[in-house]
């Protein structure tokens, strides 16, 4: 029986997470970081500035390839029609 409701607990864990996705409305260029603000409930404008620091700290070739690296790996939002 324990197992049992382990199991239920974890399932409706997971029935509600949320999807990360790239968010073209909400977002300059691909929309990476308007669709991690929205999936961080953050202002997708913090994020924009922190990626610049890290980019000026780092160097400019390391942030592109993360930027293209996630561009691809992040699929699409799909835009609902109402």
């Amino acid at each position: 029986m324990k197992k049992f409701a382990i199991r239920q607990f974890y399932t409706i864990q997971y029935t509600h997470m949320k999807k990360l996705y790239r968010n073209k409305r909400s977002g300059v260029g691909s929309g990476i970081f308007g669709g991690l603000g929205e999936w961080m409930e953050v202002n997708p404008n913090i994020l924009r500035i922190g990626f610049i620091v890290l980019i000026i700290i780092t160097g400019i070739i390391p942030g592109i390839i993360l930027y293209l690296f996630v561009h691809f790996l992040v699929p699409k939002k799909r835009l609902e029609h109402q």
